[in-house]
């Protein structure tokens, strides 16, 4: 009877963990790899299209539209294979061996927003929530804002930075909500779920 019920939790387990963000196994670097080669072509936005989310009130004044990447395992190794790809280069396993030692312990997103004035890397806050469990960010890299013109004649700021979060307190079969703010700014919201991307 206990046996039964051991197995029974394992199933569950393995079923629930299924479609989630996955360790990193020889079939997953082969598959990516292979999406990286086969998807070269494709424009980087249209690539990273499973692993985008637009910002709950996308600044979309000029066409701009507010989005967050996120880049798991496999992303981070098919975007490698597709530059390699691009450049003519073969593909080899220690090419995504390596990409994945730099990001290891850590869940990071990259994120483009908009603002009305220059928002610097040590304004910025960000939290990951899942459920009733919020973690606070590692380390967050900005570059310079850069200056845009809406269509309505607009200043605005373009703000790129790379967020980072331990991923040792993280469910990775479940969604996650990016929340980033900034002062003087609104609060933007991102929501990704863990368990629909690979």
């Amino acid at each position: 009877m206990k046996i039964s019920a051991l197995i029974l939790v394992l199933l569950v387990v393995i079923q629930a963990a299924a479609g989630a963000v996955e360790p990193v196994t020889a079939a997953l670097i082969g598959e990516a790899q292979e999406y990286g080669q086969r998807f070269k072509n494709l424009a980087v936005e249209e690539f990273m299209q499973p692993w985008t989310a637009l910002g709950d009130k996308a600044y979309r004044t000029g066409g701009w539209e507010e989005k967050a990447y996120l880049y798991t395992p496999y992303l981070l190794i098919a975007l490698k294979a597709r530059e390699k790809a691009l450049a003519g280069g073969k593909v080899h396993l220690e090419d995504s061996e390596n990409i994945i030692t730099e990001y290891t312990g850590y869940l990071t997103f990259e994120v483009v927003m908009y603002t009305a004035f220059p928002v610097e890397r040590q304004m910025l806050n960000a939290v990951l929530k899942q459920g009733k469990k919020n973690v606070k960010q590692y380390q967050v890299v900005a570059a310079q804002p850069e200056p845009v013109i809406s269509l309505q004649g607009n200043r605005l700021y373009k703000t790129q930075c790379y967020i980072y979060f331990p991923d040792r307190d993280i469910m990775m079969h479940k969604p996650v909500q990016l929340t980033i703010s900034s002062r003087g700014e609104r609060e933007r919201q991102f929501r990704f779920n863990l368990g629909e991307l690979k």
